[in-house]
């Protein structure tokens, strides 16, 4: 990972074209916001369900190119200055939950 103060270029296996393989290539992520937190991944997890869709195209509505998992198992590596519940070298479990509005 690469980092600068206002930018930091990291690896992404990213899923570029239905029915093909991942793509792994730098993407670059803004600096962190008050809330938000930096971590290195280790490791990522996507249902099984949603592996069988991606290689066969099945169902899916999506927006690519998209970075896949939607949990996943990282170290902590930088917070930002409202971030109260990890700090830098914290192991932690990732976890994006989505929530429909009304």
């Amino acid at each position: 990972m690469i980092t600068s103060s206002d930018v930091v270029v990291a690896q992404a296996a990213i899923l570029a074209s239905l029915c093909e393989p991942l793509v792994v290539r730098q993407v670059s992520l803004p600096r962190l916001g008050a809330g938000q937190v930096l971590g290195k991944v280790f490791t990522v997890v996507s249902a099984e369900v949603n592996s069988w869709r991606f290689a066969v195209g099945a169902g899916l509505d999506l927006c690519l190119p998209h970075l896949l998992g939607h949990e996943g198992f990282g170290i902590v590596l930088e917070v930002g200055s409202a971030a109260q519940k990890v700090k830098p070298g914290d192991e932690v479990r990732m976890r994006v939950e989505l929530r429909a509005r009304a």
